[in-house]
């Protein structure tokens, strides 16, 4: 998905900074929490169990906007107008 997508034109490159902020910092949040369970427990069990369970959720989020963008694609001209209004 796309952050472009998701955003008006007119807050698109501050959307763009933040979705790189948190995408950033998630890598470097999952790779200290990956050493920090194999510290504590001396294998890598831990390690992919957590990195599973986030990827799991990336896709649940990523599942979820999809459904946004096909729900909002399939209704009519005349609505998408007020969805966009009121939806911010």
């Amino acid at each position: 998905m796309c952050t472009r997508m998701m955003v008006s034109p007119g807050f698109a490159a501050r959307a763009m900074s933040i979705t790189s902020f948190f995408g950033y910092g998630g890598m470097g949040m999952g790779a200290f929490v990956g050493g920090l369970l194999f510290d504590m427990n001396g294998n890598y069990v831990g390690s992919f169990a957590f990195a599973s369970i986030m990827g799991v959720v990336n896709l649940v989020i990523l599942g979820l906007f999809h459904y946004r963008i096909k729900r909002r694609h399939d209704q009519s001209p005349d609505d998408t107008a007020f969805v966009s209004a009121t939806s911010s």
